[in-house]
């Protein structure tokens, strides 16, 4: 197990940080609401459920292998707006303000989509958060040997060509997560700065998840579609690889774009800048006050407010984006915010210097 790191104290960010925070809890005072979720998100969360159980459907009746196709993408798009939105707030105890429900709630939303909940859950919110972009501390950028984000990673002579094949890569995102990653995390033992304790009494569990989820997604369209079989499997495959696509460039821009930085511990396990100012540094937005942006992606667009405000709803983001890029520019430090589609090119730059270095 790796020694607790910590950040290098700086009080002046340590004030930016209090002002910041009051600035915070004023606006809530000021609205009269607390930082937990409201009626608008459980009135999105069922109309998205509503809209994923019409698509799947949809998708059942559906005629043509592009029409099967589309209903899958949108069944499989509306599941998982719900756990970027819902069930990653659930994961932070910040959805409805009681931590039991929000428990449950996490649970359901995450097997709905096929995922193992627990250890996702201690690596998110005990190694990520934590640790991001810090090599050997965040679980996250131990993705595969076969991308390298930063130069304290072990570099190899392909990685010169994954700016090219790393798209193609994350087209297996979603089925790789669900019918692999899913039994790697849970029995590998170090992940980033922790000891997982991988538990064989819970594979039963977790075998459920995923035969309920091969049941729903290609088991029951088999048995009951309207298309022929090889044109359900080809649709299954392309529906996971639409969706794989725009899951991982929307997770990889938060953090692995040109305009965030990376960071190594120094002796004695210290990291070299403040906890503010790293989280600052390695967290990008994208359209982090639209409220559009807010509906699809909850806390993902607007990643500076929820690291720094990770006990607060993602509804909250858009105005709480706006206090955090006042604060930051009045105090000279860098908001870092680009398009979505600059972001997805900013990630692919990120490849291609990296495997060029």
């Amino acid at each position: 197990m790796l020694e607790v790191a910590k950040y290098h104290y700086d009080i002046a960010d340590k004030e930016i940080y209090l002002s910041l925070k009051q600035k915070v809890n004023d606006y809530f005072g000021s609205q009269g609401i607390d930082k937990y979720g409201n009626l608008f998100v459980l009135s999105k969360s069922i109309l998205l459920a509503a809209a994923a159980v019409l698509a799947y459907i949809a998708m059942l009746s559906a005629g043509t292998w592009w029409l099967y196709t589309v209903c899958f993408f949108l069944f499989l798009s509306f599941k998982l707006i719900i756990g970027m939105t819902a069930g990653h707030d659930a994961a932070h105890g910040c959805l409805s303000g009681n931590k039991k429900i929000d428990h449950i709630l996490f649970h359901g939303i995450f097997m709905m989509n096929g995922i193992n909940p627990g250890p996702w859950k201690e690596k998110h919110n005990k190694s990520h958060h934590s640790f991001p972009n810090v090599h050997e501390y965040d679980s996250d950028m131990e993705l595969s040997s076969l991308i390298y984000l930063s130069t304290a990673q072990k570099k190899y002579s392909l990685h010169r060509f994954q700016h090219i094949y790393a798209p193609i890569l994350y087209l297996c995102f979603t089925l790789g997560w669900i019918y692999f990653f899913d039994f790697v995390y849970h029995f590998k033992k170090n992940q980033g700065n922790l000891v997982m304790k991988g538990n064989w009494s819970r594979l039963p569990a977790i075998l459920i998840i995923k035969l309920f989820d091969l049941a729903v997604c290609l088991l029951i369209p088999l048995w009951f579609a309207q298309i022929a079989d090889f044109q359900i499997i080809l649709g299954f495959l392309a529906a996971h690889a639409m969706v794989s696509l725009l899951l991982s460039f929307t997770f990889f821009m938060s953090h692995h774009v040109m305009e965030a930085q990376y960071a190594e511990t120094v002796e004695p396990n210290t990291i070299t800048s403040s906890w503010l100012r790293h989280q600052v540094d390695t967290t990008v937005d994208f359209h982090g006050e639209s409220k559009v942006a807010n509906f699809f992606f909850g806390g993902f667009h607007a990643h500076t407010a929820h690291h720094l405000f990770p006990g607060i709803c993602h509804v909250h983001y858009p105005a709480i984006t706006s206090i955090i890029r006042g604060i930051l520019e009045q105090n000279d430090l860098n908001y870092r915010s680009i398009p979505f589609h600059r972001g997805i090119l900013s990630h692919l730059q990120l490849l291609k210097k990296q495997g060029a270095s």
